[in-house]
């Protein structure tokens, strides 16, 4: 768990076809930063008002680990499609 922890459905690396609209852009990002350190959560983990903080934390998060981080397109990307999908 990181920061305020995950709560809601996690996937694991398999399950990203359980992911809405696997084929696109957006979920595939999605997929490939969030899982570098965690399963990849539900979009419906939060809701969509909640998605950005939660986005900017995990991103500032990649930052401190050293891991890659997506670019603005892509975080832009990831932020419309977890809000798209929001619970």
């Amino acid at each position: 768990m990181i920061g305020g922890g995950m709560m809601g459905r996690m996937f694991s690396d398999g399950e990203s076809q359980s992911l809405p609209e696997p084929q696109s852009d957006e979920a595939m990002w999605f997929q490939r930063y969030c899982s570098q350190c965690h399963a990849t959560p539900s979009p419906a983990a939060h809701t969509a008002s909640e998605w950005p903080q939660v986005v900017g934390r995990m991103k500032q998060h990649m930052v401190s680990q050293g891991t890659a981080v997506p670019g603005r397109k892509q975080l832009q990307g990831i932020i419309a499609y977890v809000q798209r999908h929001g619970g």
